[in-house]
This record gives structure tokens, sequence and C-alpha cells, in this order.
């Protein structure tokens, strides 16, 4: 029942990982190549010249920070580009390891790209950093693919003799996915659902996987871990005058890579997230269900699928796709906190509050799980001292989380502190000026302080950041009611209620329309709406019962 197929090396000293990595059976299917001493001691001092030449050349190629994983405040690593200071003759010297790579572990990528050249085209040209965090810190570096890259060939620069602790290389792929042969049979013994293993680079070493089986870095315990990364693909060429960037994946590029491996999970996975982008959901939801069916037990793909599900607007369909991925894995908290955020933002608050403790449970030192505990008492009107108080700590480990700031200023809202409560979301805007959920609660703030022009233009400020939200549109229509412009109001309460989550306040907010418009039978049917979302509210019973008698 494991899920993972290990990467071709059991866990072994650095000496012995030198002498064996060779070692690996003969079949079509092996996750990475590794060649040890590729780089020799001229190689080497190429590579570090290079580098010193692009952090001289351009101050932009350095320092460029990533991150991976759920909890972003904690690890990451420093990139230094080099496109910029490679000329063809260091790329064709360096693309051997690739070639090599290819032809011995029988991947047969480059007979299967149509070109002539000598090589694929490079992406990117790293050298990459990952320190110690010096604070004990043990998080990996989460698993990560390189989208629709073809090749990627890292080549270790430091010494884990004497320069580092930590920080090995670990591959994975579904075991579903894998056809049976000798590599097949190498699973993980722990019953984790995972076969994983780890591979350590000796300096000068070259190790080479295909850019899309997903891969991380363990946690570097001490000093520092060097490595060069080239990632080789069939799009446009990254030449001298390039950007200091990755490049975005493309359309056709996945279109390759699915035709070269069409068993791997992670190529349509990846496509989904490249299609959720740019706003095709539809699409996500095809690609992210073909991916399931390649590699069934992945319960980030199906907490992914659910999140699109409620972007769409089918919250029951998400609801029940996230409650699928913590069966599927109760140790994984992406689908608690999917499930608290959803039903908090359908006002079910009670529920919201039980998935975000579960979450805090499960991971009592994340910032995230945090402040989803924090905003759902905050926007139930409960514990605001308790909600005060883990939200703090949560800004504590991350202080760049506008939704711990914001369900600090919604405190501080509530208790009546406005000023404090403004101060705060303008703290927010600061962290990130295009949040839509910013200038929402900043609207409804203004609206408690009765200045409902700048409510209406906090309002519209966040709809054209996220026009599909529904409970901006909800808000707007709110002031522009209370402002007497009722059938404005009445369009973003027909436009709330379209896009969801389902609330009875908005069709409790239509019929009001409605009734002022004397459409009696569409204000009827709104309550009977309202009253089916929640038969104990009093207020739509009160309503429902004033308009049969004006019916």
């Amino acid at each position: 029942s494991n899920r993972f197929l290990a990467l071709f090396l059991t866990c072994l000293s650095p000496s012995a990982f030198a002498e064996q990595a060779t070692s690996v059976p003969d079949c079509n299917f092996s996750l990475a190549w590794h060649i040890p001493g590729f780089a020799d001691s001229e190689r080497l001092d190429l590579l570090e010249t290079l580098i010193t030449e692009a952090e001289q050349k351009s101050p932009g190629a350095k320092d460029q920070h990533r991150y991976f994983g759920a909890d972003k405040s904690k690890v990451g690593h420093t990139v230094t580009y080099l496109h910029s200071v490679a000329d063809d003759e260091v790329l064709l010297d360096l693309w051997a390891a690739a070639a090599a790579s290819d032809e011995g572990a029988k991947w047969n990528i480059m007979s299967s790209v149509d070109s002539k050249e000598e090589r694929l085209r490079l992406r990117c040209f790293e050298a990459i950093d990952y320190v110690s965090s010096g604070d004990g810190q043990e998080a990996n570096i989460g698993w990560h693919s390189d989208g629709h890259t073809l090749l990627t060939t890292a080549i270790m620069l430091s010494d884990p003799a004497t320069d580092f602790e930590g920080g090995s290389f670990e591959i994975r792929r579904p075991a579903a996915t894998t056809p049976p042969n000798d590599c097949g049979s190498r699973l993980a013994p722990d019953g984790s659902g995972r076969g994983e293993a780890s591979a350590v680079l000796l300096r000068g070493d070259a190790l080479t996987w295909r850019g899309w089986d997903e891969h991380r870095v363990a946690p570097v315990l001490k000093g520092r871990r060097r490595v060069v990364v080239l990632e080789w693909w069939a799009d446009a060429e990254a030449g001298q005058d390039a950007p200091n960037q990755r490049p975005n994946d493309s359309l056709q590029g996945w279109q390759l890579a699915r035709r070269i491996d069409p068993r791997a999970a992670s190529l349509p996975r990846a496509q989904a997230e490249h299609y959720r982008a740019a706003g095709n959901l539809q699409q996500a939801i095809e690609s992210y269900k073909t991916a399931m069916t390649l590699d069934p037990g992945d319960s980030l793909c199906l907490n992914n699928l659910a999140h699109v599900y409620g972007e769409q607007g089918s919250f029951e369909e998400a609801l029940a796709t996230y409650r699928a991925s913590v069966k599927m894995d109760p140790k994984e908290n992406a689908p608690r906190l999917g499930l608290s955020n959803m039903l908090r933002d359908m006002g079910r608050f009670q529920e919201a509050v039980g998935y975000a403790k579960a979450a805090v449970k499960l991971e009592p030192g994340s910032a995230e799980a945090m402040t989803a505990l924090g905003v759902a008492w905050v926007m139930g009107g409960e514990d605001l001292k308790k909600a005060k108080s883990v939200l703090t700590k949560s800004l504590k480990l991350n202080p760049g989380q506008n939704s711990a700031l914001m369900g600090l200023a919604g405190i501080y809202k509530q208790t009546g502190k406005n000023d404090k409560a403004l101060e705060t979301y303008q703290r927010a805007l600061t962290v990130d000026p295009r949040d839509a959920s910013v200038y929402n609660n900043l609207g409804g703030l203004y609206m408690n302080m009765k200045m409902m022009d700048k409510a209406k233009s906090s309002f519209e400020r966040a709809v054209a950041l996220n026009p599909r939200q529904g409970s901006i549109r909800l808000n707007l229509g709110i002031v522009l009611a209370n402002m007497g412009l009722v059938d404005e109001a009445g369009t973003n309460f027909e436009a709330a209620i379209k896009l969801g989550p389902p609330t009875p306040l908005a069709h409790k907010n239509l019929a009001r329309v409605r009734i002022q418009q004397k459409k009696y039978k569409l204000a009827h049917k709104n309550l009977k709406a309202a009253l089916k979302l929640d038969p104990r509210d009093k207020e739509a019973s009160g309503m429902l019962e004033h308009v049969e008698d004006e019916l």
C-alpha cells in the first residue's frame, strides 16, 4: 500500500553512496541518476568563478529567496542566477551530466524532443544556498517539482564532511504509476505510504532527475550547503540577456512533458494549478481528477481540487472533497484549514472552530493553524480574549500574515477601538496592497463608523481585485442599500447569491430590496431560500409572514 517509489538508493553514508551509486538495477525506470565526481577541480573552480562574476555583474542576480511547504515562515533557500555569465561552451560542457543521465536512466527524453540541437535549451542556471535556520527548526523544504522542466541537474559545490550537516536530497514518485520491475520493488518498509530515501552528494557529484518528479532538500542543521542547478527544457533559451528570474511554465511545455511521461501524476496536477491561476476552473478540475486517477492516494491533490470547487461556487462538493482529503491522510493539515476557512465564510462558525482546533492540535507551532482558529473565533463573535492571544502568537511566528492582522483588526472593531482597527488594516495593506479581503474588511469598518462613501469605495476596490468573491458583493450591496441605492444593491445581492458561499443574509437582503420594489413573489422566493439554509432564522420567518400577507 506504499504510495511512493523510493530513490534508487537506500540511506547510505557519503562514502558508501559514492561507491555504490552507479549500482542501479538495469531497468527502464530510475528516479534519479548519480554521477560521482562529475565536476573535477577545474569544473568546480569554473563554477565558483561564475557565481562571483554573476554577483558582481548584476546585483539583481543575487539573494532572491524561494520557499516551499505549507508554512513558508520556516525554511527556504537563496538563489543567485548564473545564465548571464555562462556562455555556450560552458553550458554544453555541463549538459554532459544531463545527457549521460538521460541515457543511463533510459528516460529517452532527448530522443523524444523534436530537435536537431546538441542539447536541450536552458531554462535557468542557479547557484542555491541552503543554510541552517539557527533556531533548531527541522522543517523540510517542502515537496515540490520543477514544473515541466525535462531534466534538472544539481552539482554539489560544498563538502558535506566539512561545510554542512544535514541537507540530504530526497525524491519520490507514486508507486501506482511505476511499471513493475526491479526498481519498482524498492519501497519504504515503514508503512507510511511513502517510499522515500536520502541521497548525500559529495563535492563534485552530479545528480539528475526529471523535473516533474517531486523532490525536496532536508534541513541543513549546520553550515552552508551550496549547489548549482541547471534546468533543461524545450521552451525558449535563457540567454545571457535574460532577466534574473525563472521563466514560467507554458501549456505547450506541459503537453510535451505529458507525452513523454503520461504516467506522471505530478504533471496534470501542476497543469491544473496553471489552469487555476488563469481562471480556467473547469479545466483545472478535470486536470486534478486526471492526477487523482494516476495517484489515488494524493491527499493534497484532493485538497486542491476542493479549493477549486469552492472557487467555482460548488460549496457542498468542496466540503465533501475536503473531508475526503482529511480521511485519506489524517496527518495532513491543509484540508482541515480549508474546511475551517470555508465553513467560517459560510457562517458555520462552531464547525470552523472545531476544524481549526484540530489543526492546531496536529501542528501546535503552525502560524497558519493558529490564525485560522483566531479568525474563526473573531468572526463568530466569541472568545475574543483567546482569539487575540492566539493571533498575537501567530504574528510573532510570521509577521506577514494578513489574515492574522485582519483578525486582530476585527477584535478592535468589535470592542469599539475603531482607530486601532483602522491602523491594523492599513498595516495589512502595506503587506499586500492588492489583498481584496483587506479592502472588504476595511469597508465593514467604515460602515460601522457611518462613513458610507469610504465604505462604498473600499468594497468597490475589493470587487475590482476579486470579482468572484460573493461575500464582497454582499457587503457592497448592504452599503448601497443603506445609501438608498436600492436597484444597485439588488444587483450586488443577486451576484452574492450566484457566487456564494450560500448564506441566509444574502437572500434576506435581496428580499428587502424586492419588498421595497413591491416584487413580493420574488421576495417570497428569497425568504424561503433563507429559511432553507437556516430554519431557525426568526427574522426571515417574520419577513415571510409580512410578504405572505401582502400576497
